[in-house]
């Protein structure tokens, strides 16, 4: 179990309707691209959005695709054609792209970045010609200790214009991330079983899990609680009936004066069968076990009291049974 970071999305757009908020707000289609942002090239070369940071967010992380299209060059014959990313003005990023670039990663002080290509080198976009390959790139970009506003910048430093060189960016993403203060967890397993503790590798035993979750410092931000756990193939969840109300999780609140959270209702959890990480959630379990259940994400609502003078300890309980 892992005390997974509350998000807050800042911004997220296809570009697929109408842009405001950037310093040039301009979008073209293309059958292979549908509608982005662009398209720049040697003018205009650059557009840039101011985001608003909530207080006390520990990182900002940016996604967004991006369109490198045409003739770009790498080589000191026809020019280092660059893209460049600033943040509140500093630059970040500033290489060059070819015509087929592999995936790159890096750190610029307190900014993280990564990108790597979407699709091979080909002609999919404005039909200039087959010399001139395009290509995909999804970027991620992670700045910590951000301050209360974030400025992004993206430029296309080319030297050639929109019909020979270009760029363009689509599907972006900034989401601010919180991570909840002086939290611990703890995972105890108790074997249900009258055949004792070897019982764990005995098909149709039961186990009963028990999350602590406990606090010793300030009090939390509303509902920036979430709890992730990953499920053994080994075992089938207990999706029926446990806390009396429908529910296959136990909420006690162990605390005097009370935690200040709740659980477990069925808006605070949901099941993931994902294979592959990140997992997507939304997953209808089978009842009353379910053997495909690879990932659970339970949510506990309100927010935690200050700790400070009185802690505060929380329990979480589910069952699980073994294949």
């Amino acid at each position: 179990m892992l005390l997974e970071a509350a998000d807050t999305v800042l911004y997220n757009d296809d570009f697929e309707g109408p842009v405001t908020g950037w310093s040039i707000n301009s979008t073209e289609y293309d059958p292979d691209t549908t509608r982005f942002l662009g398209r720049f090239d040697n003018s205009p070369t650059q557009t840039e959005r101011t985001f608003t940071v909530p207080p006390g967010s520990d990182r900002v992380e940016i996604e967004f695709d991006f369109y490198r299209m045409d003739s770009w060059d790498n080589n000191a014959r026809w020019g280092f054609d660059r893209f460049e990313i600033d943040i509140d003005g500093r630059d970040i990023f500033s290489l060059p792209f070819g015509h087929t670039q592999e995936a790159r990663s890096g750190v610029s002080g307190l900014v993280e970045w990564a990108h790597y290509p979407l699709s091979d080198a080909q002609e999919f976009a404005f039909g200039t010609g087959i010399y001139w390959r395009d290509q995909k790139h999804r970027f991620t970009i992670t700045v910590y200790s951000p301050g209360p506003s974030l400025t992004l910048t993206l430029r296309a430093n080319i030297n050639q214009g929109g019909n020979d060189e270009s760029a363009g960016y689509d599907n972006m993403r900034v989401t601010a991330v919180d991570v909840p203060p002086n939290l611990e967890l703890h995972k105890e397993v108790i074997v249900l079983s009258s055949l004792g503790p070897d019982a764990t590798a005995i098909p149709g035993s039961e186990l009963q899990y028990t999350i602590r979750l406990s606090g010793s410092g300030s009090e939390t931000k509303t509902d920036s609680i979430i709890l992730l756990d990953d499920f053994p193939p080994e075992l089938e969840l207990y999706t029926g009936d446990l806390d009396g109300y429908g529910n296959p999780f136990v909420f006690i609140d162990d605390s005097t004066p009370s935690s200040g959270l709740s659980c477990c209702h069925a808006d605070s959890y949901e099941f993931s069968n994902s294979d592959t990480k990140p997992p997507v959630f939304g997953y209808i379990p089978e009842q009353p076990y379910d053997p495909n259940i690879t990932y659970i994400r339970i949510s506990p609502t309100g927010a935690m009291r200050d700790a400070n003078i009185d802690p505060v300890e929380v329990r979480l309980e589910y069952r699980a049974r073994i294949k």
